[in-house]
């Protein structure tokens, strides 16, 4: 009996510290893994991706500089500053390029 009593104190003690294991490495995870995620997607993109990216929006930022002459040099600013925080948005893996 007493041996029933101390193995089941043991499991109990094993898993409560799995669980903190557990949750340490899931709140690790949470913390570090989107750079890792992004450092992926950069790799499997590779240069050509970047490319694409970077052509994209010189093509907007063309179109708001050259298209647009009429505009006020502060508005041409704003939406210079739009486009950099649109593609921020919709391509975070490489959002350093549009700092």
């Amino acid at each position: 009996m007493a041996e029933l009593v101390a193995t089941s104190t043991a499991a109990v003690v094993a898993a409560e510290a799995a669980a903190i294991v557990i949750v340490k490495a899931l709140n690790w995870f949470k913390v570090h893994s989107k750079q890792y995620w992004y450092r992926l997607q950069r790799w499997w993109g590779g240069k050509a991706k970047e490319i694409m990216i970077w052509s994209a929006y010189k093509e907007g930022r063309d179109i708001i500089m050259k298209e647009k002459r009429h505009l006020h040099h502060d508005l041409k600013l704003l939406l210079i500053q739009d486009l950099r925080t649109d593609f921020r948005l919709k391509y975070p893996a490489y959002e350093k390029m549009f700092n």
